[in-house]
């Protein structure tokens, strides 16, 4: 168990994704250490318009990061939302002295640009990168060796190559979902509510990673980067996925759609 202060909690904030798996996985990692994660959902992904937050929205999150006054501050997030991050950090840096961690595809392939804005940058899975972080940061230990992670301390940058991959998925415990502290920004307003809740469908990912290397997609970067790192597809058990969609369902109960994401589904691996 970790010595977190319970008083200060963890910020995970998915922009413009309100299924983020990654913030959720890593929300369910700290919590079952006995860390306190608050996830905040900003905006909803709709066909790939990328509205800016409103004045408003922007001021709820700073009020928010304010009053939580977090241990760390995680953001998630994809390349199309590089300039919003980078202007809500330094936002988010004016009210707060919480570290501030970005994580996420765009930040893995692209660690130069973002240590810039960043005080972190997790390169790759982020689940056990994060807790060693955390419990760092609680403790008062130094963070400077974790692997995965790029920090930014005086003038350097200690870059960390990425650790092995998680060969054994279904040891990881179920995404957070419809949790108390879950908050959702939009339309200029501050709800506590999941707003997965609110929908129709739940996204179950069996997979992790792609058996192929296409030019044209993010694996061809990744399977470089976690070269010699252990199997890069790996595939969940068919018990642990039945086990997510009960618990789910019980969480859940507007559920009426199910939906398998991931990169591939029918590859045996």
């Amino acid at each position: 168990m970790s010595t977190a202060d319970p008083d200060r909690p963890v910020m995970l904030i998915s922009p413009y994704g309100i299924e983020n798996r990654g913030v959720r996985y890593i929300a369910a990692v700290l919590r079952s250490a006995g860390f306190r994660p608050v996830l905040v959902l900003m905006k909803r992904w709709i066909n790939n318009q990328i509205s800016p937050p409103t004045e408003k929205e922007q001021a709820l999150l700073l009020e928010l990061a304010q009053r939580l006054n977090p241990l760390l501050i995680g953001i998630g997030f994809g390349a199309p939302y590089f300039k919003v991050v980078t202007a809500l950090t330094q936002q988010l840096k004016q009210v707060v002295d919480s570290p501030i961690l970005w994580g996420g595809v765009y930040p893995t392939v692209c660690p130069e640009a973002c240590i810039e804005h960043a005080d972190m940058v997790c390169v790759g899975e982020g689940e056990q990168p994060v807790l060693d972080l955390c419990r760092a940061l609680s403790s008062g230990d130094t963070a400077l060796e974790i692997p995965n992670l790029w920090i930014r301390s005086g003038g350097d940058v200690h870059k960390h190559d990425p650790r092995p991959l998680i060969q054994d998925v279904d040891a990881l415990p179920m995404p957070e979902y419809g949790m108390s502290e879950t908050v959702f920004i939009e339309d200029d307003q501050l709800r506590h509510v999941d707003p997965i809740s609110e929908t129709a469908e739940y996204r179950i990912y069996p997979t992790r990673g792609c058996p192929y290397a296409c030019s044209y997609c993010n694996n061809s970067i990744l399977r470089k980067i976690y070269e010699g790192k252990g199997k890069y597809y790996r595939v969940r058990s068919v018990e642990s996925v039945i086990s997510e969609l009960e618990t789910a369902r019980q969480l859940l109960p507007r559920i009426r759609r199910i939906k398998f994401d991931g990169d591939v589904f029918a590859f045996p691996g």
